[in-house]
């Protein structure tokens, strides 16, 4: 196979196209691009900074119409032009462009919150973290550590940028050798270990902290320290970035985050809260306010309360809202809710003090009422007592037979007399409601209610034999057979499938033969 290519040693003119001629705050990274030339098999480039091309800081030859400058330092005017090539001969050098580099900003910043232990007790990952608010294109980034460790081969060092790139600073080096104290910096040299520190000076990390380069700088760089060995701790001391960035760096003056250019409230104190418009936050102190809550005195009464003192006298507003309830209001140094249903509301409290306006307190607050009384009343199976559950208050006015009784017992047992019984429970607060029922001890058995519609009930309380229990209908037919066992009271009996008329129940047991006549309706 012969491949025969024939070149045209007549070259047309080179286009430049990007970036534009005169194109100001043109990224460091930026790549130079031209239109290609059909005969050209390869390219000259020459990058200079005057348009003679006397000082020319850069020259390359190309196989494509495109090409990355190396070495372009930031705020400079620079020109460059392309020439094509062949193996036939070579073309002139295009008209040249002109384009000017962006400006670099650099800043160090420092992590707070350090120093952070490394515990010996089995692996422990700590990290620290730095946040810019600034959105540039990263030029260039160094970090310093100085960290405090028994065995530096137990750690693995990293920094995560705000885009989720990570670079290892150090991975498990050093054998036990101590402590680092260094700059990271990819134009450093290889780090050896040697002395204590282990590590110092400005080095080289094993990965390339220009992989973040063109990457935003805005958000949270995280380095992290990983102990990947029991035994040997330390200490993260300290933990700073030198951020270069491709533009400006936004003033912040007063330092409290948010730039000049937006900050309504310039001067604020160092280390004060600010809100996204740079003014102080001010806040409650924990234990500025003390809240009582009185619940309702009956249901549907409406007549809770809320109570609140402040420890602080300003000038304060409440809010409550919720559960039907719309309050707003002022005071100085405490304040009343009245006529409040039971339920959930909401309360906010906020406050002025001369030019400054405090941070909205706010919480939920449950009113209660009382609840209904609740009574459970049942015999015990002997009969002649009665078992009575109570709930919904704490003190019970209990009346059996006329006989008062007040307790404060969720359960009591009251003896009955042979006869009719009534009991009758209530509480101090009326609109809890009354309880109130009759019980009929009989020494014998006994049938009720008599006549009746469905159901008939058949009470054996003094007995304590099994018993049998037949129902015969008025023609003598037997229609029903029961047995009540030893120890039980009472049993139903259930006529709904049988025609309403007389009928006789007959009860038997060692101790009672009778028989009953009843009507169902």
């Amino acid at each position: 196979v012969i491949n025969i290519s024939v070149l045209n040693a007549t070259f047309g003119d080179v286009v430049l196209s990007s970036p534009a001629d005169g194109a100001l705050d043109i990224s460091l990274d930026a790549s130079l691009e031209w239109e290609a030339e059909p005969v050209a098999t390869s390219y000259e480039i020459e990058i200079a900074t005057d348009v003679a091309f006397a000082n020319i800081v850069e020259s390359d030859t190309v196989l494509t119409n495109s090409y990355k400058p190396a070495s372009l330092e930031a705020s400079t005017s620079y020109f460059w032009r392309v020439k094509p090539l062949n193996e036939c001969g070579e073309g002139s050098f295009s008209t040249p462009n002109s384009f000017t580099t962006i400006i670099v900003s650099c800043r160090d910043v420092s992590a707070s919150g350090l120093p952070i232990p490394i515990s010996p007790q089995g692996t422990p990952t700590i990290t620290s973290t730095i946040t810019i608010l600034d959105d540039l294109p990263v030029s260039d980034i160094n970090v310093r550590i100085n960290l405090e460790h028994t065995f530096l081969s137990d750690l693995i060092i990293t920094l995560e940028s705000p885009s989720g790139t990570v670079v290892t600073l150090v991975s498990n080096s050093c054998g036990d050798m101590m402590d680092i104290d260094a700059v990271f910096d990819n134009e450093g040299d290889n780090f050896t270990c040697n002395g204590t520190p282990a590590i110092s000076g400005t080095v080289r990390p094993i990965g390339s902290l220009a992989s973040f380069n063109g990457e935003s700088s805005q958000g949270v760089w995280v380095l992290t320290v990983n102990d990947t060995f029991n035994a040997d701790g330390g200490a993260l001391n300290e933990f700073e970035i030198e951020l270069c960035v491709e533009g400006e760096f936004k003033p912040d003056t007063d330092g409290d985050g948010v730039f000049d250019e937006d900050d309504l409230c310039p001067g604020t104190p160092a280390g004060a809260e600010v809100d996204v418009d740079g003014c102080e936050v001010f806040r409650f102190a924990a234990d500025n306010f003390t809240v009582s809550i009185e619940s309702e005195s009956c249901i549907g009464s409406d007549d809770g309360q809320v109570v609140i003192e402040a420890a602080a006298s300003l000038d304060y507003t409440v809010q409550i809202t919720g559960n039907g309830v719309d309050i707003s209001d002022s005071f100085t140094s405490s304040y009343t809710a009245t006529n409040l249903p039971s339920g959930m509301v909401t309360v906010c409290i906020g406050a002025t003090e001369g030019q400054n306006t405090y941070e909205e307190f706010c919480f939920d607050l449950q009113i209660d009422g009382p609840d209904p009384l609740s009574v459970t009343a049942l015999l015990s199976e002997s009969g002649n007592q009665l078992l009575v559950n109570l709930a919904g208050a704490d003190l019970y006015n209990i009346e059996l037979n006329g006989a008062l009784i007040q307790t404060s017992d969720s359960e009591i047992s009251l003896d009955l007399k042979g006869g009719s019984n009534t009991l009758k429970v209530s509480t101090a607060q009326t609109c809890q409601g009354t309880f109130e029922e009759e019980f009929f001890i009989s020494a014998e058995p006994y049938v009720y209610p008599n006549p009746f519609s469905e159901f008939t009930f058949v009470n054996l309380i003094y007995s304590g034999e099994p018993s049998l229990i037949t129902v015969h209908s008025a023609d003598g037919r037997q229609v029903m057979n029961k047995k009540l066992t030893q120890g039980e009271a009472e049993m139903a009996l259930d006529f709904s499938a049988l025609p309403s008329g007389m009928y006789f129940v007959r009860v038997e047991n060692k101790q009672i033969t009778k028989t009953f006549k009843i009507i169902k309706r």
